[in-house]
């Protein structure tokens, strides 16, 4: 985790789902993709990055984030549910 506690990164994933929930993208995608360097494995990190990516219209991003959140965890249906939106987005444009 490279300097970065587990508890650290837990309380900087909490403050990404928190700017998540408010709708804060930027917030959220900053936090979430620092994490994403620091904690490659935890699909949650994957899915705020991908879902505030989807909402800046980042779209290669966001399928990038949301396909590697649903292979980390592919028992989250929700996560699936939030690819399915950035592949829609994608065949439309």
């Amino acid at each position: 985790m490279s300097g970065m506690t587990a508890d650290m990164a837990k309380a900087q994933y909490a403050r990404a789902v928190d700017a998540l929930n408010r709708a804060d993208w930027k917030q959220a995608q900053q936090l979430s993709m620092d994490l994403v360097r620091k904690v490659p494995e935890h699909a949650g990190v994957y899915f705020v990055a991908g879902v505030a990516a989807r909402e800046l219209l980042q779209i290669p991003l966001a399928l990038q984030c949301l396909e590697r959140a649903t292979r980390l965890n592919p028992t989250r249906a929700d996560y699936l549910a939030q690819l399915a939106r950035p592949l829609s987005q994608a065949t439309l444009s």
